[in-house]
């Protein structure tokens, strides 16, 4: 049986503006164009899940202006019956600036991503069982309560002061008494060019889907590695790594979040050709 992954999801509006180069202090450009999109890592992270074949289950809070993000979520397959809409509360939104090179700066309103409390968490946790995976995010206030039962964090690199920061708070553990151990794992990018690169908003998120995705399969597939994570192998990791970094390639390679983020079959077909699809 595979393990399913259930997500205590940030749920995001995105407004995305075309510019030629990132603002700067004081400074006032022109965007050359703007699109609205479904995002939130929590989201994004979730329907990359979706999109690779996994069982997904998503926890999440959205107002009445978000309502549309809920049926995207669903039509990926993914359980959306805990995405629940607040009457008092909206939809939390993403300001994002991407440049003519595919780099990006966001800024975030967390509206009802901040609405999580110890109960939200409780409910993920209950549709778990044993060798199923946890996805959290630092868009939602659930995330702090719920640090510590992780056992695998994924990062950037600039962001690990940030999460050491955030286990120390009240009811949350240290991060270095709290996980198995920190370790820095790297592995060559996709082969997508520079001029291919479009959007690298969803890049990680991407990432973080089809990894947890890839590793649930291995797991049904050597049904030991449910009982303890000790017995997945460095070997099903590397090629879990390998599956989610040619689904970020992908994305890279598009516009938008959610709307960026491939399904397995063009996974599949990258990795096998080289060629983007």
């Amino acid at each position: 049986m595979q393990p399913k992954i259930s997500s205590i999801a940030s749920i995001n509006i995105d407004e995305v503006y075309q510019v030629p180069h990132i603002v700067k202090p004081g400074e006032t450009i022109s965007s050359t164009g703007r699109q609205q999109n479904a995002g939130g890592k929590g989201a994004n992270a979730s329907v990359a899940a979706a999109r690779a074949g996994a069982k997904v289950h998503v926890v999440g809070k959205i107002g009445h202006d978000g309502l549309w993000i809920r049926d995207l979520i669903a039509d990926t397959g993914a359980n959306v019956d805990q995405i629940i809409e607040l009457d008092n509360m909206a939809t939390g939104r993403a300001i994002i600036q991407v440049d003519s090179s595919g780099e990006n700066s966001i800024v975030l309103f967390p509206g009802a991503n901040h609405s999580f409390d110890a109960k939200d968490a409780h409910k993920a946790f209950a549709q778990c069982n044993e060798g199923d995976w946890l996805l959290l995010t630092n868009e939602t206030t659930g995330s702090v309560g719920s640090i510590g039962l992780v056992r695998r964090l994924c990062n950037n690199t600039h962001e690990i002061p940030i999460s050491s920061n955030v286990t120390s708070q009240k009811g949350a553990p240290d991060l270095a008494d709290n996980l198995d151990s920190i370790v820095e794992i790297r592995m060559e990018c996709a082969p997508v060019k520079k001029d291919q690169i479009k959007d690298t908003t969803a890049a990680g998120d991407t990432w973080v889907g089809y990894f947890a995705a890839e590793l649930a399969q291995l797991q049904s597939e050597s049904p030991e590695s449910i009982e303890t994570l000790a017995t997945i192998t460095p070997t099903m990791v590397e090629h879990a790594m390998r599956f989610a970094t040619y689904a970020s390639g992908i994305s890279v390679s598009r516009f938008g979040a959610i709307p960026s983020i491939p399904l397995r079959a063009e996974v599949d077909a990258f990795i096998k050709t080289n060629i983007l699809p």
